[in-house]
């Protein structure tokens, strides 16, 4: 299964989106660069997410967050997370302190929420 993502430039500033993704090819990676912000789709908390193989072994499905803010880090600061799972909505505030845990003094992880809005 394929996954979309978006690169949006406008003047110097950059901001790429991913719909829930496993993995994003070596050939997109280079088109990356350096960015002011990611928002990526967090289905799963837990690490390796949900990774299922189809009968050529090809892999497919869903990284976990602690895979995405590993890979999304090399290229930004900030990641905004949105699309949860199940597990996000069960007990909102430990969602939020499991997220939170994940950042870094030099990576900033914000949750989405309807009607907020960020500054690039």
């Amino acid at each position: 299964m394929k996954s979309q993502g978006y690169l949006i430039e406008k003047g110097n500033k950059r901001i790429f989106y991913s719909a829930d993704m496993l993995n994003i090819s070596k050939h997109f990676r280079r088109r990356l660069g350096k960015l002011n912000m990611v928002i990526t789709e967090a289905s799963f908390i837990r690490k390796g997410g949900l990774v299922k193989q189809d009968k050529t072994g090809r892999k497919f499905g869903y990284a976990g967050i602690p895979e995405l803010i590993n890979f999304f880090k090399k290229f930004t600061n900030k990641i905004v997370l949105t699309h949860f799972g199940t597990w996000f909505m069960k007990d909102l505030r430990a969602a939020e302190r499991k997220i939170k845990a994940l950042e870094t003094d030099s990576l900033r992880i914000e949750i989405a929420a309807d009607g907020k809005q960020y500054k690039v």
